[in-house]
């Protein structure tokens, strides 16, 4: 014969509750939805954030440059000469994705009765997709030039620059003339805002080097692999007096500033899971407080601390669930119209990019909800097992 109280454990969950008790269900539901909505949002937004960064890093200067332990203060001897089989074997590689040469130096252009210093780029411009507001990619005798620079010295498209090349100690400068054949706008200002574009044939003329002759090769690693470990495997492959020097070590005050995300994501994820697990636990005691009469009966007719248990957690479990969705949908709504419509702008001098960047870690929003749910039971279930504990007599005199 079955015990008196499994006859009335099913009836539990279709209880009715208070208007007060409800309406505190409610706010756990939102509560617990709105935290695991900004938590997930800030996940997407910060990892965007960072390889949108990241990939502007890469695209201008590689994960790795290989280039001489020692610049020559003679930049007609600056650089290095490439060997067709290290091209090849570079190239060949299955962890590298591209391998670019560059040939840039510094320059000075005359304006306005002053010098200003500059650096001269040869890159190739489909490969950097360099975004040009006016005019074409340079040819002969023609530079591209940051759109800063332009309006500060109030020069356009058609316009002439002069510039002045270091030959070597033993040589008189270059001085040469170029006509702005672009004006393009910059993708890390701090980086590329002092570069001007031109073309390899034609600096190799002004300035007298040899045709194999280039300042760096650029490397880019292919997706999900480290640069320090690719730098680490290239390393006895290079000739004497050769270094892979990493973006990572280059520009390390650049990448500190993204690692900051990761401990604001952490700092805003442990608070709002402070808030809502608080939450949760709160509406469990009150839902206890709405049906102690009831635990009173059940446990009068034999009812365990951990069946209780199991009977609040039917009505928690389904908050929790309720909230996770609700998180879930609130956050993908929010990255969906941002990544497709791109409706929330941000200051490009100080992010670097001019709209939230979205990315999508699935791995990382799964784990981030499956951590949500786990905690949020657990604060349910601590009220639910020390209330059900309680003695009889007290749960009906309450």
């Amino acid at each position: 014969m079955p015990k008196p109280y499994t006859l009335l454990a099913p009836y539990w969950t279709r209880l009715r509750t208070s208007r007060a008790a409800t309406v505190a269900q409610r706010i756990a539901v939102v509560v617990v939805a709105c935290s695991l909505a900004v938590m997930l949002i800030g996940l997407s937004t910060g990892r965007g954030l960072q390889a949108a960064i990241s990939d502007k890093l890469t695209g201008l200067w590689g994960d790795i440059q290989v280039r001489p332990y020692a610049e020559s203060k003679d930049p007609s001897e600056a650089g290095m000469v490439l060997d067709s089989n290290l091209l090849q074997l570079l190239t060949t590689n299955p962890s590298i994705a591209s391998v670019r040469p560059t040939l840039s130096t510094t320059a000075l252009v005359a304006h306005q009765d002053r010098l200003e210093a500059l650096v001269y780029r040869t890159q190739s411009y489909a490969s950097l997709d360099i975004d040009f507001l006016k005019g074409i990619p340079p040819g002969r005798n023609e530079v591209a030039l940051p759109v800063a620079l332009a309006r500060q010295w109030n020069v356009g498209v058609g316009d002439e620059l002069t510039l002045l090349f270091s030959r070597g100690t033993d040589r008189r400068p270059a001085l040469r003339y170029a006509t702005i054949s672009g004006i393009f706008q910059p993708k890390l200002d701090e980086l590329d805002g002092h570069w001007v574009y031109g073309d390899v044939h034609q600096l190799r003329e002004w300035v007298g080097w040899a045709d194999e002759r280039y300042t760096a090769l650029e490397l880019t690693a292919i997706p999900g692999l480290d640069a320090r470990d690719l730098a680490e495997e290239l390393r006895p492959l290079l000739p004497a007096f050769w270094e892979a020097y990493p973006a990572v070590d280059d520009y390390a005050g650049l990448y500190q500033w993204l690692a900051l995300f990761d401990t604001n994501l952490t700092v805003v994820v442990g608070v709002l899971l402070g808030v809502a697990l608080f939450n949760s636990a709160v509406v469990v005691f009150i839902l206890l407080l709405d049906q102690r009469k009831n635990i009173g009966i059940l446990k009068t007719l034999g009812a365990s601390a951990s069946l209780l248990t199991r009977l609040f957690l039917a009505k928690a479990q389904k908050m929790a669930l309720m909230g996770i969705a609700g998180g879930n949908a609130l956050a993908f709504l929010f990255c969906f119209t941002q990544s497709r419509w791109h409706w929330l702008a941000l200051d490009p001098k100080t992010y670097y990019v001019a709209t939230v960047p979205i990315a999508w870690p699935w791995a990382e929003w799964i784990a981030l909800n499956g951590l949500m749910y786990v905690l949020v039971l657990v604060s349910m279930t601590l009220p639910a097992w020390y209330l059900g504990k309680q003695k009889p007599i007290r749960s009906l005199q309450w």
